[in-house]
């Protein structure tokens, strides 16, 4: 499950922002839960 965000500004400046959430069972009984953050800037000219 994750979720994104993302602007471009008029001068060729873009940014993204993004969140992701992972969870996993094992057949142990044991589970992992992972979390991933980014953020991202990107110019084209």
């Amino acid at each position: 499950m994750g979720l994104f965000y993302g602007y471009d500004f008029q001068n060729g400046l873009s940014v993204s922002l993004e969140y992701a959430f992972e969870w996993q069972d094992h057949d142990e009984g044991d589970s992992d839960k992972f979390h991933y953050a980014g953020v991202g800037v990107n110019y084209s000219f």
